[in-house]
């Protein structure tokens, strides 16, 4: 029985320090991303609009072959309709390659027009289902 419980513990240990040598540094995930990767991230906030974009400049910058959507759903369209700031921001992220769409679903929900969107931004009729095509498609998709 002691014999068991030695060879057990042994096992044990040996799995731990090989799960353990095993572990990916932060850098190496980082590193992972595809050169010629299909990302999109769904975001309804200010703050995720603004993380999002930098993150796929980030990305374009370092692997320009990255297809980068950015779907822009619920609050953020109320203040993109009113922050010019915001508009030019999503202006500028189009004009550096990052694929922008406003929700036509939050656009009627929120009664804004969809003149008031930023022209360079393709207007989806529902962000959602937009963003269920991409999966469909391939892409690795997040949701903030």
């Amino acid at each position: 029985m002691r014999n068991l419980v030695l060879l057990l513990s042994i096992l044990f240990f040996s799995v731990q320090i090989a799960t353990a040598q095993q572990a990916l540094t932060p850098k190496q995930v980082e590193q992972a991303i595809s050169k010629t990767g299909k990302y999109a991230i769904l975001v309804n906030t200010t703050q995720h609009l603004k993380a999002a974009i930098k993150t796929g400049n980030e990305l374009k910058g370092e692997h320009k072959e990255i297809e980068f959507h950015i779907v822009m759903c619920g609050g953020v369209i109320k203040e993109l309709s009113s922050k010019s700031e915001l508009q030019q921001m999503v202006t500028k992220a189009v004009n550096q390659n990052l694929t922008m769409l406003v929700c036509g679903m939050t656009l009627r929900n929120l009664n804004i027009s969809a003149d008031m969107m930023p022209k360079e931004a393709l207007l989806t009729e529902n962000g959602l289902t937009y963003t269920f095509g991409l999966m469909e498609l391939g892409f690795k998709v997040i949701a903030l």
